[in-house]
């Protein structure tokens, strides 16, 4: 007994150890893979505010110039389907390591990746509808930018079972940078549109000036967490 008891319970307490720093492990390898999609999702983002900002010139220049409805469209249509090419590839890449994400990550993180990948799915249709139809430019501002938020709603729950407290600190930082650069973005977007059509209607200046409060909130929010 005097034998068995130590040994017994050294067994059940180094168990409960291995199990802790086994669990540990792959929730620091589930991060690792979220860290790697959320890499990879800024590079999308990136790719989809470049799209927007062509996009939305060529629906503001109008038939006159170029411009949605123009015979002499071509060349202004060709910049932005260059554009859809880059794009396509960060989706693909995107859109492959979101089907990875599977029922040993968090609900929360599940449910994001679906809304990711569900809206990924709708920029086909986007892209048709800005190019094809009379979908107003702003309309197509506030299409893209939904899409590119819901990309950026996965960097936020990337930290999510970290052993490590600094690195969630530093992720959520990430995702507030990559949020007000996603505004700027915005903001050029619209600006575009107005520049172009040498005027700034009601729903345009209100969709500018959103955008604008939100980028000084998430600059708040980054000074005090940086």
């Amino acid at each position: 007994l005097l034998i068995a008891i130590p040994t017994l319970t050294a067994v059940v307490l180094g168990g409960t150890g291995i199990l802790s720093y086994a669990r540990s492990a792959t929730a620091d390898g589930r991060v690792q893979q979220l860290a790697t999609l959320s890499a990879n999702m800024t590079v999308l983002a990136q790719g989809l505010e470049d799209e927007r900002d062509q996009t939305v010139r060529f629906i503001a220049l109008g038939p006159a110039n170029g411009g949605r409805d123009s015979n002499a469209q071509a060349a202004e249509l060709n910049v932005v389907t260059q554009t859809y090419a880059i794009t396509n590839a960060a989706v693909a890449t995107v859109t492959r390591e979101l089907n990875q994400i599977n029922s040993s990550f968090s609900a929360q993180t599940q449910q994001e990746a679906t809304t990711a990948h569900t809206a990924l799915q709708n920029l086909i249709q986007l892209r048709k509808a800005a190019t094809l139809s009379q979908l107003p430019a702003l309309v197509v501002v506030k299409k893209y930018t939904t899409i590119i938020q819901d990309m950026l709603a996965l960097i936020d729950v990337t930290g999510q079972g970290a052993s490590d407290a600094t690195l969630g600190q530093d992720i959520r930082v990430l995702g507030l940078v990559s949020r007000m650069k996603e505004e700027a973005s915005e903001q050029r977007a619209i600006l575009t549109v107005g520049l172009l059509k040498h005027e700034l209607d009601p729903n345009t200046l209100t969709a500018l000036t959103s955008s604008l409060a939100a980028q000084q909130s998430n600059l708040a929010s980054f000074n005090t967490t940086a």
